[in-house]
């Protein structure tokens, strides 16, 4: 399971909430997306979900990582690339924005590309148009784009790094995915989502997550948000012989919760059920379980 496959809206908190409504607003959009935080708190689930929830869904949704000093493959890869019609060797091949048609091209991590790579995007943004590398026929492009940064976007335009242009045709929709540490209270709605994926992959019925596990990822601040919080459920499950996780099952950091404004840590409230754990079932139950 991994976080892409997530709900980007698991949870009851009013950051989730707030999300959901702006991410609903644009869904019909064509415009660009723009959808900012930390490594993983679910940007390409975000992503995926506009896609599937708007009228281009029965399009393809492709993803693609934006990684550092590939610029060229890139290029050829969304582009495509113009052959030599007396050179067998080098045929002509349709890129991402051919294949798309109306479809949606996310692109993950764009803070990476270059400029030269930034300043065909933003043409194709503004005009509908590109061509091949090495081509000159302009072709139509119907596609949505949708990108995603871990980055200071800002900072980044301000250095030079990032070209001012392609980041004002990006902002037309901006979305900020709220880091996990932030919202303490959805993590019980998580887990036992997590929880009900892995029992179904690992075919484990009944798995819990006991009192003082989930006191112990409730203190805790996950710098690397919801993947890291499913890599730790996944390693406590398998070094747990039965169906009970504990908190000694558990591989956290030294990343503890910080103190709130009134100097103390962030709490869930406690109730007659605080005795029982969490158990695989139905998220909402099992957080009403624990609330």
């Amino acid at each position: 399971m991994y976080v892409e496959h997530l709900d980007p809206f698991i949870g009851a908190s009013a950051a989730v909430a707030l999300l959901r409504q702006e991410a609903t607003h644009l869904q019909d959009d064509a415009l660009p997306v723009l959808i900012l935080g930390e490594p993983g708190s679910g940007k390409g689930a975000l992503a995926r979900w506009i896609h599937q929830h708007g009228p281009r869904r029965a399009e393809p949704f492709v993803e693609v990582p934006c990684l550092p000093g590939l610029a060229g493959q890139l290029d050829a890869r969304i582009f495509g690339t113009e052959g030599f019609p007396c050179d067998p060797r080098h045929p002509s091949r349709a890129g991402l924005l051919e294949q798309l048609g109306a479809g949606t091209l996310f692109l993950d991590e764009i803070a990476n590309l270059d400029l030269g790579l930034q300043h065909r995007l933003d043409w194709v943004i503004e005009s509908r148009e590109f061509q091949r590398a090495g081509g000159s026929e302009a072709r139509r492009a119907g596609f949505r784009i949708i990108a995603s940064s871990a980055q200071d976007m800002d900072a980044l335009v301000r250095r030079g790094a990032f070209r001012w242009d392609l980041h004002a045709s990006l902002c037309a929709h901006v979305l900020l995915v709220p880091p996990l540490r932030h919202r303490p209270e959805d993590i019980p709605v998580l887990v036992a989502r997590m929880l009900e994926h892995l029992g179904n992959r690992t075919r484990r019925s009944g798995l819990t997550l006991s009192p003082e596990a989930l006191d112990a990822l409730l203190d805790y601040r996950w710098p690397w948000n919801i993947r890291e919080l499913r890599g730790c459920i996944e390693r406590a499950a398998r070094s747990c012989a039965g169906n009970r996780i504990g908190s000694e099952h558990l591989q956290l950091g030294s990343a503890r919760a910080p103190l709130g404004a009134e100097g103390r840590r962030w709490e869930r409230p406690r109730d007659a059920a605080a005795a029982s754990p969490i158990r695989l079932g139905p998220p909402r139950l099992a957080c009403a379980s624990r609330s």
